[in-house]
């Protein structure tokens, strides 16, 4: 298990802290990509700061500097080295995490902080949702193009997620969960 506090980066192994890093920023959000060890964590300085993990150790690899707000989610592609980094103005960077440079910044649809991003399993689409009460589904291979659900939920979307290549599942304030079939 990967922790992220205001003082540090720790790694568990059965409740016992096996290493840490220190940090100097607030941490806002995480993901580990088990396939290439990498762990991003989003920062209140608008950054996404890159480790590379192992049960020993954590270093830090790299910093990226393209979102302009604080970053609210992220979530690393199952197939690909790629990694979606949500902000709390609503906008979504797709990173290629191997060049370490923007894939696109054309995802900006969501009018309020992005509160979750899911992959699909073959790493061709994201699903994101927002406090804005809506849901986006985005193509890595047509960027600017998306399918959106408005409104799903009263109060803002909480988390989504994939069922299949074509139904997704979400949450909201508003109490409920929701099942939605998409077509491609």
């Amino acid at each position: 298990m990967i922790v992220a506090t205001t003082s540090e980066i720790a790694v568990y192994d059965n409740g016992e802290k096996v290493c840490s890093l220190a940090i100097k920023y607030t941490p806002t959000s995480v993901s580990f990509s088990p396939s290439s060890s990498l762990l991003a964590v989003g920062a209140n300085d608008n950054t996404v700061h890159l480790y590379t993990v192992s049960s020993s150790s954590i270093k830090p690899k790299s910093t990226l500097n393209n979102n302009r707000s604080l970053v609210s989610a992220l979530s690393f592609s199952k197939t690909a080295p790629l990694l979606a980094a949500g902000d709390s103005s609503g906008k979504i960077i797709l990173y290629n995490i191997d060049t370490e440079s923007v894939e696109t910044s054309r995802w900006s649809f969501h009018t309020g902080r992005v509160t979750s991003i899911q992959w699909n399993e073959t790493g061709t689409h994201v699903v994101t949702g927002g406090l804005d009460t809506n849901i986006y589904v985005y193509s890595v291979k047509s960027p600017g193009q998306n399918i959106k659900v408005m409104g799903a939920h009263k109060e803002g979307v909480n988390a989504v997620g994939w069922l299949d290549e074509n139904t997704i599942v979400s949450a909201g304030a508003d109490a409920c969960v929701k099942v939605w079939n998409i077509k491609f």
